[in-house]
C-alpha cells in the first residue's frame, strides 16, 4: 500500500509540475505525512525519527542551491517529503539517482534545443563572475535575459524525483 500511495503522490506532484510549473504545499504536506505515516508503521516511534532526519537531509543539503536560485523551493520540498518514506542512508542514494536522471534531463534538454554551448559558456561565466568578484548571486542575475527566456531553460526536477523513487521501488538501490 505504501508503495501505491508514494507513486501516486509523486505522480500527482509530476503533473503539477509540468502542467502549473509548481508543486502545490498541500500535495508536499500530504506526502510528507504519508511518509512519516510510513516510517512510523515499518518502524514505530524510532521510524518516525529516521523519517524526519532523512526529510531533513535534502533541504540542508540542497538549500545552498535553492539560495542561489538553481533549484526551486517545491523541488526541495518534494525531495525532502518523499525522503521521508525513506531511512537517511537511502535517501542519499536516491538524492545521487535523482540529480543523476536530472542532469541526463537537462543533457537532453539542451541537446533538443540546441543549446549545449551557450549554457555551458553561461555556467563558466557566472562562475568566473564569483570567483572575481567574491560574491554569491543569483544564478539568472548575470544572464540578463527576460524571465520568460530564463524559464526556458530551467527543467522540470519532479521528474527525476519520481523517477528515482521508482528505482528505488524497483531494488535498484
Amino acid at each position: 500500500m505504501c508503495i501505491v500511495i508514494l507513486f501516486v503522490f509523486l505522480l500527482t506532484a509530476v503533473y503539477s509540475d509540468w502542467r502549473f510549473g509548481k508543486i502545490y504545499n498541500w500535495q508536499i504536506l500530504l506526502g510528507g505525512l504519508a511518509g512519516i505515516g510510513f516510517r512510523y508503521y515499518e518502524s514505530g516511534p524510532p521510524g518516525v525519527l529516521e523519517g524526519i532526519l532523512a526529510a531533513l537531509i535534502p533541504l540542508f543539503l540542497i538549500f545552498p542551491l535553492f539560495s542561489i536560485g538553481t533549484f526551486g523551493g517545491g523541488d526541495i520540498k518534494l525531495l525532502a517529503a518523499t525522503a521521508a518514506f525513506l531511512t537517511p542512508s537511502r535517501t542519499f542514494l536516491f538524492l545521487g539517482a535523482a540529480f543523476l536522471i536530472g542532469a541526463l534531463e537537462a543533457l537532453i534538454k539542451m541537446i533538443k534545443e540546441r543549446n549545449f554551448f551557450e549554457r555551458f559558456r553561461y555556467l563558466m561565466s557566472y562562475v568566473h563572475d564569483i570567483f572575481t568578484t567574491n560574491k554569491w548571486k543569483l544564478y539568472e542575475e548575470a544572464e540578463r535575459q527576460p524571465t520568460t527566456e530564463t524559464k526556458r531553460h530551467k527543467i522540470h526536477f519532479a521528474f527525476p524525483i519520481f523517477v528515482s523513487a521508482l528505482l528505488h521501488i524497483g531494488g535498484l538501490y
